[in-house]
């Protein structure tokens, strides 16, 4: 009996599906790997933003896309960081420095522990102007960080007309101080360990903070006694570093001067470029584009 020789068609289609196979595979596995590689991008170095607001003209212009670096500050203790809705374990890596006076910095909302029309996951954008430790007092509009004048970023504005209705919406924090946006303070940002007296007289400047710390609800107050997880306290100590914060526009910028004090924990990142800017008012596409911002360093 003779055996038939395999049809040289037949072995050239049989490579060929291999062949294919062989790509398929690599393409996934390239795929995959791409996807891998710009999480951790992400994750660990380069975050980006979208302006959406005016509070930070003239530095940011609503419709700017900008780079974030998530370097030199590290990983902080994410509440509600995810991927594809997976929650990731809190954890922590130190940065090469802190935020810094001057920085313009991108934060979790932290606002959700004291006013309610603000209670979302959305992340701001706003300049820090004090730290840890620090002693902040505002007289008609100039800023004085620890008895020294600070030295305001070229793109901080002052409209002349104020945004009434952002003061008829959020009292001025923490509420029961007859300050204002441009008269405020004296007012002194906790630090890590901070040991401060608390009593009725001057709870509402440590409400948010304790609450964000021991949990929404965990502080009452009755007559002249304040309560935290139902202990009655006369002294508490804080857990985490706190941060105030402005936006440019300093007349149409709700910030630290209407919701209170920033925790390090919800920092993302330090802002450092525009990659990408749009005019969202504008009609023609070549109009729109603000070829003039691309590739500028925020200052």
């Amino acid at each position: 009996m003779t055996l038939s020789k395999p049809d040289k068609t037949e072995r050239t289609t049989s490579v060929e599906d291999r062949n294919s196979v062989g790509r398929i595979k690599s393409f996934i596995l390239n795929l995959g790997l791409a996807i891998f590689l710009a999480l951790l991008l992400k994750i660990f170095f380069i975050d980006t933003t979208h302006v959406t607001s005016s509070s930070m003209e003239n530095t940011l212009l609503t419709g700017d896309f900008v780079f974030v670096d998530k370097i030199t500050y590290g990983l902080y203790k994410y509440d509600g960081h995810e991927i594809w809705g997976i929650p990731l374990p809190e954890f922590e890596f130190g940065g090469i420095r802190k935020p810094a006076s001057g920085d313009v910095i991108l934060f979790k909302n932290p606002s959700k522990n004291s006013h309610p029309d603000l209670r979302d996951n959305s992340n701001l954008v706003k300049r820090c102007i004090a730290g840890p430790g620090d002693s902040l007092v505002i007289k008609n509009n100039i800023v004085v960080v620890n008895n020294s004048t600070i030295v305001e970023a070229d793109g901080v504005k002052f409209a002349g007309t104020k945004n009434e209705k952002l003061g008829e919406e959020y009292a001025v924090f923490p509420g029961n101080k007859r300050w204002t946006r441009e008269n405020y303070g004296p007012i002194y940002i906790p630090k890590k360990g901070d040991k401060i007296h608390i009593n009725h007289l001057n709870i509402e400047t440590y409400r948010a903070l304790i609450n964000g710390e021991q949990g929404n609800s965990s502080l009452e107050v009755n007559g002249f006694d304040v309560f935290i997880n139902g202990t009655s306290v006369t002294e508490y100590e804080i857990i985490d570093n706190y941060y105030f914060v402005l936006g440019d526009n300093r007349d149409d910028s709700a910030d630290s001067r209407f919701w209170g004090f920033v925790p390090e924990k919800l920092i993302i990142g330090k802002l450092f470029m525009i990659y990408w800017s749009v005019n969202p008012v504008s009609d023609s596409f070549l109009d729109r584009v603000r070829w003039n911002r691309i590739a500028n360093f925020i200052n």
